[in-house]
């Protein structure tokens, strides 16, 4: 439940350093349940084809969320993983490695969901959460040298940064029977979007939710334009908001322990991927509305946050 567990003892040791004792952390449901020696990817994978075959045994419908914590601190990989991958440095080589395996469970899925006949009529959305992590803790050895094993390229910005670095990641979707094949969509969409898109594409009824996102079916399946005016994020105390090719980030940080790179700085995404002019002396008047939707936008968020910390009630289990 923690997500960053040893990939060997499923033990979770990372909060040691907020007085957290080390935890073995592996359930299934609420039971615990012991896999010492098991390399947590590959286990994930077993149980997801386990599920797919129940499944197509009933011929029951399902959903099934599966929870690659890969490729995350601490840095593990089997050796055969590894092999692969013998001429890379070494931060290079173990996120190579751990990428490899999920390749390899993701692929196992695929076949099992064509060995059973329900390719063709599932969804699959495969995504990852954020841009690469350059944290020195991946080793969990002390070392304060940041981690060299991710690169976000041209972007700027890694993991906790609100700059196209940390924030623009890949997502796949993949549905034979209602989407064309090899596409390749650069118009910007949000995680929150795949929830409404879902409910359209299985022809559910989505009236009775109070959805964040936007429906992307059209821009996926007919190349029709992302539907969002603009696209907010939040991360600590930095804020930024997309509106067409302009965006703009408050408070922007590039490393999460360090502070902000400019208080407002802003971009034509279009023209400047990389974020690498801060234009807000060439467009005061752009860069002035856009602080304010996302100020306006932010204030909002906090509002509802503390509105439902007020009626939270924590578990005791």
């Amino acid at each position: 439940m923690a997500g960053c567990i040893d990939y060997y003892s499923h033990i979770f040791y990372w909060g040691q350093a907020n007085g957290v004792e080390p935890t073995h952390d592996l359930w299934e449901n609420d039971r615990e349940i012991f896999e010492n020696g098991t390399y947590f990817t590959q286990a994930v994978t077993e149980r997801s084809v386990s599920y797919i075959r129940q499944k197509a045994a009933e011929n029951q419908p399902f959903l099934l969320y599966v929870g690659y914590n890969a490729p995350h601190y601490p840095m593990h990989a089997p050796q055969k993983y590894l092999d692969r991958f013998p001429d890379l440095s070494p931060d290079r080589r173990i996120m190579a490695a751990m990428l490899s395996a999920v390749d390899d469970g993701v692929g196992e899925i695929m076949d099992e969901l064509s060995r059973t006949g329900q390719l063709e009529n599932t969804i699959i959305y495969f995504q990852s959460d954020n841009g690469p992590s350059r944290e020195s803790r991946n080793w969990l050895d002390g070392t304060p040298d940041p981690y060299y094993g991710g690169t976000a390229g041209k972007l700027k910005g890694h993991k906790f940064s609100l700059f196209e670095g940390g924030i623009r990641v890949p997502a796949i979707i993949s549905y034979p029977a209602k989407l064309p094949k090899g596409q390749v969509i650069e118009e910007p969409c949000c995680a929150i979007d795949i929830f409404p898109t879902l409910l359209r594409l299985i022809g559910a009824d989505s009236s009775g939710y109070e959805v964040d996102g936007k429906d992307i079916t059209d821009m996926i399946q007919a190349g029709a334009p992302c539907p969002h005016e603009t696209l907010f994020w939040e991360m600590g105390e930095q804020t930024a908001v997309r509106k067409g090719d302009y965006k703009l980030v408050l408070n922007g940080q590039l490393v999460e322990t360090e502070p902000p790179m400019d208080p407002v700085f802003l971009s034509n995404i279009k023209e400047d991927m990389g974020e690498t002019t801060n234009l807000v002396k060439i467009y005061p008047k752009v860069a002035e509305e856009l602080t304010q939707i996302a100020q306006e936008w932010r204030n909002q968020v906090e509002q509802e946050w503390q509105a439902g910390k007020e009626h939270y009630i924590p578990s005791h289990c």
